[in-house]
């Protein structure tokens, strides 16, 4: 249902919203029995099961989009990995080298390393708890599907990061 404002909501629903939730949450308190069967009886994409992700509407882009823009420094980031550098491309990030890029690039953004681990996980890496060695150095990173350590250094070496 598209609704733009409160009387919009109040001309489709013929209730407040003062009324209306409550009744909704009411029903949904007094039939959670029917609403659970009916939940597990409806039918799920393919392509759900396969990527655990909702379909993409308008709405949820601009809900996306929304969030995105909330956070500063966001999209720099995302720019940053699309460019790639030392130990990061789009599939696996070093955290730290990742981080140094962007505040060199943009050193008005002043990221906090709180708002580092959101931005990663808002871009669909998960962190590793094992450490890599890499050129002497020890790293921990960030990948879009869990990695073994092997996997790491063959996708930096495929985008030409690592060469030993």
């Amino acid at each position: 249902m598209d609704i733009r404002d409160k009387a919009d909501f109040k001309s489709k629903t013929e209730k407040h919203s003062e009324e209306y939730f409550p009744e909704l949450f009411g029903t949904i308190e007094d039939h959670a029995g029917e609403l659970r069967k009916w939940l597990l009886e409806y039918p799920i994409t393919d392509h759900f099961k396969q990527t655990r992700d909702a379909p993409m509407t308008a709405y949820k882009g601009s809900m996306v989009g929304t969030e995105e823009a909330s956070h500063p420094g966001f999209y720099e980031t995302m720019d940053v990995i699309k460019e790639g550098g030392q130990f990061f491309n789009d599939n696996v990030v070093s955290k730290g080298d990742l981080f140094t890029e962007v505040r060199f690039t943009h050193p008005e953004l002043g990221l906090k390393a709180r708002e580092e681990t959101i931005f990663l996980k808002k871009l669909g890496y998960m962190g590793s708890t094992d450490v890599v060695q890499i050129y002497g150095k020890t790293k921990r990173f960030w990948t879009k599907q869990p990695m073994t350590n092997d996997e790491i250094r063959d996708d930096l070496r495929k985008s030409g990061v690592y060469t030993v």
